[in-house]
Parts: structure tokens; sequence; C-alpha cells
């Protein structure tokens, strides 16, 4: 058991491990409902417990419960389910997607931002520069007629 038992359980399970026999004993510690249950969850019954104090305890615990529940000093447990985990929307998961692909192209076009040389342009064939050639080493250079 995770938590520790109260001084008070503590006393009875002491009581009933030196071997006292007498039920009337533990009623007269006063000990509630939850706290007998403690006792019959607790106590190592056959290992130096006389297993018969068990059925007495047990039989105290549910006249200490018709007690309380006529004094009204019983609460009802209510279980309570924690909420169920919702999923995220379509509209959230296209928002995430979206915003991705917006950092991608930003970094993609950032990139292209800074390079020295400046971006091909398209021509038409009338405007189109005649395309550079080198040269030839083997033929000289035909010179134009003055």
């Amino acid at each position: 058991m995770g938590v520790r038992p109260t001084e008070r359980v503590e006393r009875a399970i002491a009581y009933l491990m030196e071997g006292g026999t007498d039920p009337a004993a533990l009623a007269d510690m006063g000990l509630s409902t939850r706290e007998l249950d403690d006792v019959v969850t607790l106590v190592p019954w056959g290992h130096g417990v006389a297993i018969e104090m068990r059925a007495a305890v047990e039989e105290l615990c549910e006249s200490r419960a018709r007690a309380e529940a006529e004094a009204g000093l019983r609460m009802s447990v209510v279980v309570v389910r924690p909420p169920a985990r919702r999923r995220p929307s379509v509209g959230v998961a296209a928002l995430v997607v979206a915003a991705l692909a917006g950092t991608i192209f930003a970094v993609v076009v950032g990139a292209g931002a800074g390079r020295q040389e400046p971006a091909p342009t398209l021509a038409t064939p009338e405007r189109a520069r005649p395309p550079a050639t080198k040269p030839s080493r083997t033929r000289p250079r035909a010179r134009a007629a003055s």
C-alpha cells in the first residue's frame, strides 16, 4: 500500500500482532469504518495473528459502517472519469502543415536572396545575345574590310 497507515490503525495492528483477541478492545479504540478496513487489509492474517480474528474485525467493520450510515457520517464514493483526450481537429492539423510549408519556403527563398549572380531572365529570340564563343587557336581571326 502506498499510503502510510494512521497512528490509530498502527495501534490496532500492534494490538492484534501482540496476540490480542478481544474485538471489544478494537471497538473501544473508536476506529472508523475506513480505519477498520485498513486494519483488515494490512494485518498479516495467519502469520502471528489468528485467522479467526479477521472475521471478528470484518464484522466490527460492517457494524461500524451501518452505524455511520445511520448517523449520516458515511459518504458515498463517486467515481469521476478523467476527461477523454481530444484529437486535434483537421483544421488545426492543416494549419500546422501550412505553417511548416511556409517556413520551408521562406528558408529556401531566403537562401537564394544572398546569391551574387543575378537570376536568369527569360529573353525573346530577337533580344537574345549571340552565344559567346572562344576564338579558335587554329584559325586566325578574320578582319573586317575597311
